[in-house]
């Protein structure tokens, strides 16, 4: 069964209950999940038009690919060691850059009072 038909199915239930509720919440991240493989497929592919060469599409994913199981890779902004952040970064989780934990987190300002 399509995925989107379990949705409509799913929204047309007036009361889930629990296991209906984890099972929506489940279903909604394979959605989403299926939007990233459709971005990412994207990204591959005006990667490789970019370069003239469209039939490398697949390389340009498998290279990727390659990189993120061999590579240490900020789950936001995609920076490497060697790639790293305009003005620098380090890592302050396995897949987190600083530059992106402080974006995500904002340090606290103090200064305001109260």
């Amino acid at each position: 069964m399509r995925i989107d038909k379990i949705i409509r199915i799913l929204g047309e239930t007036k009361l889930l209950t629990p296991i209906g509720q984890a099972s929506f919440a489940a279903i909604e991240k394979i959605k989403e999940a299926e939007r990233i493989q459709k971005a990412f497929a994207l990204a591959c592919r005006i990667l490789s038009e970019a370069t003239g060469d469209y039939d490398r599409g697949m390389d340009v994913r498998a290279t990727i690919l390659g990189a993120v199981d061999t590579e240490q890779v900020c789950r936001v902004c995609g920076c490497t060691r060697d790639n790293a952040c305009p003005g620098g970064c380090y890592w302050v989780e396995e897949d987190l850059c600083s530059a992106c934990a402080t974006n995500i987190n904002p340090p606290l300002d103090n200064s305001k009072g109260g």
